[in-house]
């Protein structure tokens, strides 16, 4: 849903009966696809396969539909980010004023939240819209490693988990911290940091007088 690309929605009806028993959604990016069931259906079992798409059933409560996903695949919250595991579970709240389609949404995470995270994003209806095709080509991204060779860190032996805080001169708690962090009252209990820096080192004039690149020049200040 934060592909925020375009979107189709479509009714699927029991051949049977005709009833509407789920509504099918399409997003252009990425070509991703989901159905929420509508007939009362219940979740899997935890141990059923865990997809991109997840499992949603949802539910009407007057004009507002509401959503709940599960068994979603690991994954992430941002492409440049955070991390969510797939334990998170996925709440969604739809509600059209006219030909608007506004969708709140609220994931919750016990590996990698501390608190709920909630965005919105809002659609405009068009009747007349073709969703296109996201057609991407698999490339090699990172050099080959070797054939035995897994990336990874064992506990207490990532050597990157100080970087930011060391960079920027910054409380290590901060940076690793949680939403506790985010709010102005924790600057009352905040730590010192383990590495101050006097002056800045490190992406310091970033986008002004016309630059939008930022060097790792350590004479900027």
């Amino acid at each position: 849903m934060r592909g925020l690309a375009n979107m189709r929605v479509d009714a699927i009806l029991d051949p049977l009966t005709q009833r509407q028993v789920a509504w099918h959604t399409r997003m252009n990016f990425q070509e991703m696809e989901r159905t929420i069931w509508l007939d009362g259906r219940p979740h899997p079992s935890q141990y059923a396969p865990h997809t991109f798409a997840g499992f949603s059933t949802g539910t009407w409560d007057r004009n507002m539909l509401n959503a709940y996903t599960t068994h979603l695949k690991e994954s992430y919250l941002r492409r440049n980010g955070l991390p969510r595991s797939d334990q998170a579970t996925f709440t969604e709240h739809w509600i059209r004023h006219g030909n608007y389609l506004t969708i709140t949404t609220a994931i919750t995470d016990p590996a990698f939240l501390t608190e709920t995270l909630v965005r919105s994003q809002t659609w405009v209806y068009d009747p007349t819209q073709r969703v296109g095709r996201d057609i991407c080509e698999y490339a090699q991204e990172v050099p080959k490693p070797r054939a035995d060779y897994v990336p990874a860190h064992f506990p207490g032996t990532n050597p990157f988990l100080h970087e930011v805080a060391d960079e920027y001169g910054l409380p290590y708690d901060i940076v690793r911290g949680g939403a506790e962090t985010t709010y102005p009252e924790y600057r009352k209990k905040m730590l010192k940091p383990e590495h101050p820096l006097e002056l800045c080192q490190l992406y310091c004039a970033c986008g002004t007088n016309g630059n939008n690149a930022c060097p790792r020049d350590p004479g900027k200040r």
